[in-house]
């Protein structure tokens, strides 16, 4: 695969279990290779330092930072725009640092820290996953249209590779363009007729 590392295994020793249930210290039998005196394969220096960085997606959208911002800041709702989450909790009061747990479809519960936090403009929260750290960064500057906003994601720790296959297309850039789309959706559609008014005609 184009910008992998090839590891070697030891001569010696019992076979270990998969990668992502391997404590994050360890390669499970496996060690680097030597790079002294040679250049690395394309892409394998970032495998090394444990970090992956997925294309961010910028682009125009037609509401006000503060409308996208105070969706972001408020993780409990995520799951009505992200079509991979099936609940999100904050534990704590709104603040970097605080801390929730989110489960994705099909996976499994995990914690997540909000890393960033700017009144109407950044959003970004941080999901513990073993071996690795995936961070979701949500930014947006007023134009006249109404939003610039750019998303990234990265995927940090020892086993950010096999997160980032793992992951697929719920980081990728059709992923965060489909969520985006979603959450402009809910912000620009007409407001439901109050119940008191209907009752009145």
């Amino acid at each position: 695969m184009a910008g992998s590392c090839h590891l070697r295994r030891d001569a010696q020793g019992p076979r270990r279990p998969p990668l992502w249930l391997e404590s994050p210290s360890k390669y499970h039998g496996f060690r680097r290779p030597r790079t002294r005196g040679r250049r690395l394969p394309r892409g394998c220096s970032a495998c090394l330092r444990g970090l992956f960085d997925r294309p961010a997606l910028t682009t125009d959208v037609p509401v006000e930072p503060s409308r996208l911002w105070a969706r972001w800041a408020d993780p409990d709702t995520h799951p009505e725009w992200s079509h991979d989450l099936e609940w999100v909790r904050l534990d704590q009061p709104l603040a970097v640092g605080a801390q929730g747990h989110l489960k994705p479809k099909g996976g499994p519960r995990s914690r997540f820290t909000v890393a960033e936090l700017e009144q109407d403009r950044t959003f970004a929260d941080t999901t513990h996953l073993v071996g690795a750290r995936l961070t979701f960064r949500h930014a947006a500057q007023p134009v006249a249209a109404g939003s610039r906003v750019t998303v990234t994601v990265t995927i940090q720790g020892p086993l950010a590779a096999v997160w980032s296959r793992i992951l697929g297309p719920a980081a990728t850039r059709d992923g965060i363009e489909e969520d985006l789309a979603q959450l402009v959706t809910l912000l620009t559609a007409p407001a439901a007729t109050p119940v008191s008014q209907t009752a009145d005609r």
